[in-house]
């Protein structure tokens, strides 16, 4: 059941900004919604499990087992698969987004956290903060190149043409933004082109743009808040305080709504924007 609860006023935010919060078993990590937004999905990290939300009753409608410690969730632009990031087992899967069947799962060199799919479905890429790079690989799961000299990133979000990488460098405090134009043709590792970069504060985890592109919302964990970063100005230009233990955040297709996973409070907050 949805509890309806005000949302605090913070630094940049609305006073009387409305959240919902929807209870999600096993720890939820990371969370991303299908283009045609009628689902919602949560990654647990303590469950390994995948919990599928119905957006308009605001309830569970399917869970499903599928690794040790599921962390990043991305959605093929068909809606057909999920790509889901295994930290434990150091683990991408390829699933049917429809019941959790593992279709494919690649084994990488290094643990992945975040993961963001490009808009044509053909490439995916892979936060690994353990090589400060973003790892590339195809609609499959299988390796085609490497970014490299990425500070510990996070988190990961292209802009809706998918010529920008944003990439949340977690020690740091900082948002790095990155040329994504080549990534299709990449074969083998090569240095990531930095176009700017913009100073967010402590811990940068998940990261989520906006359908139009003019917004990029970055959840700050372990203690939150949200900001909010222009992208045409690359400046942060407000913050929408967060529930316990922020981690994953995800914007509806319809731009009205913001997602962001509560680890600690086992819920899922949908934030009016």
């Amino acid at each position: 059941m949805a509890v309806s609860r005000p949302l605090p006023a913070g630094p940049g935010s609305e006073d009387g900004r409305a959240y919902e919060t929807i209870p999600v078993d096993g720890g939820p990590h990371s969370v991303t919604v299908s283009r045609d937004g009628s689902r919602v999905y949560l990654t647990g990290v303590r469950t390994g499990q995948v919990t599928v939300l119905e957006p308009t009753l605001r309830r569970v409608a399917a869970s499903f087992p599928v690794g040790a410690s599921l962390y990043g969730v991305a959605v093929s632009p068909d809606g057909g698969r999920l790509y889901l990031a295994d930290v434990h087992r150091s683990v991408l899967s390829v699933v049917a987004a429809e019941d959790g069947t593992v279709l494919d799962e690649t084994v990488l060199e290094s643990r992945p956290f975040g993961l963001a799919v490009a808009p044509s479905g053909a490439r995916v890429l892979v936060a690994s903060p353990l090589e400060d790079a973003v790892r590339v690989v195809d609609g499959l799961g299988v390796p085609r190149g490497l970014l490299t000299g990425v500070d510990f990133t996070v988190g990961l979000a292209l802009s809706p043409d998918g010529s920008v990488l944003y990439a949340g460098n977690y020690f740091a405090g900082t948002v790095s933004v990155l040329d994504a134009s080549g990534i299709g043709r990449l074969d083998g590792p090569a240095p990531a082109v930095r176009l700017g970069r913009v100073t967010v504060g402590r811990g940068p985890y998940g990261l989520a743009v906006s359908p139009d592109g003019g917004r990029l919302y970055v959840a700050h964990y372990p203690a939150g808040p949200v900001s909010v970063i222009d992208t045409d100005e690359r400046a942060v230009v407000g913050t929408i305080p967060a529930p316990d233990g922020p981690r994953g955040v995800a914007v509806s297709p319809d731009g009205a709504k913001l997602y962001v996973t509560a680890c600690f409070a086992d819920a899922v907050a949908v934030v009016e924007l």
